[in-house]
């Protein structure tokens, strides 16, 4: 079996009650949205859209416990912080580059556990 570092899809299974194609469609939906989101995050940075950085970081708290992963937690308030205080911060460059290696572990874990439900 193997170990992931980032995933559990405990609640899933618990919410479908181990229904696996809403698990699969659940995991294809984040793989689909989460990179886009992730641009967008940028842009609305570089932009100096700081309501929508704000409104952004808010919108994908949730995904991330749905997949287990709890390691964005602190790091999406912070950006919605910095929308909110709505000026330019060095730490928006380092939650970004932590956010972007753990997803690309992520996307493969998932990646493996939706040939997994196959």
């Amino acid at each position: 079996m193997i170990e992931y570092q980032y995933t559990n899809l405990e609640y899933l299974k618990q919410l479908s009650d181990d229904n696996c194609e809403f698990i699969a469609d659940m995991i294809q939906t984040f793989l689909n949205q989460t990179p886009q989101f992730i641009e967008e995050l940028n842009q609305a940075y570089q932009n100096e859209n700081y309501a929508e950085l704000k409104k952004l970081a808010h919108k994908m708290k949730p995904t991330f416990p749905m997949l287990g992963i709890e390691n964005f937690g602190q790091d999406l308030l912070d950006l919605e912080q910095i929308g909110v205080i709505g000026s330019k911060n060095p730490r928006f460059y380092e939650i970004m580059a932590r956010l972007s290696n753990i997803l690309e572990v992520v996307y493969e874990e998932l990646k493996i556990r939706i040939s997994e439900l196959k």
